[in-house]
């Protein structure tokens, strides 16, 4: 995912622009912090694993996922459930402990 995404994102649910990065590689997860006011920088990778990820509001704690470098921010009521299942399913091992919370 590009930096020129993170500096224009906001969260469909809350309308906040403050967030938690999850970037799933081959080795681990990566995890980075945003706001509005502060870009961050992730500098790019000499491979294509960080292709996916995911998003999380830190206001609402709704959370988007990243697909083929694209975040994917749609309000709950117009996404995929089924999608979204299985996105979790296929990026289990990489979501930290703390967030497993979003099964739900």
């Amino acid at each position: 995912m590009e930096d020129r995404f993170i500096e224009v994102l906001q969260c469909p649910e809350c309308g906040k622009s403050n967030f938690e990065i999850f970037i799933f590689t081959k080795t681990g997860t990566l995890r980075y912090s945003c706001n509005g006011s502060r870009k961050v920088t992730m500098g790019k990778t000499d491979s294509m694993e960080y292709n996916n990820g995911i998003i999380l509001c830190g206001n609402c704690r709704s959370w988007y996922p990243v697909k083929d470098e694209i975040p994917v921010m749609l309000r709950r009521e117009l996404r995929d459930n089924q999608k979204d299942k299985q996105f979790l399913e296929t990026y289990k091992d990489s979501i930290p402990e703390d967030i497993h919370y979003i099964y739900k």
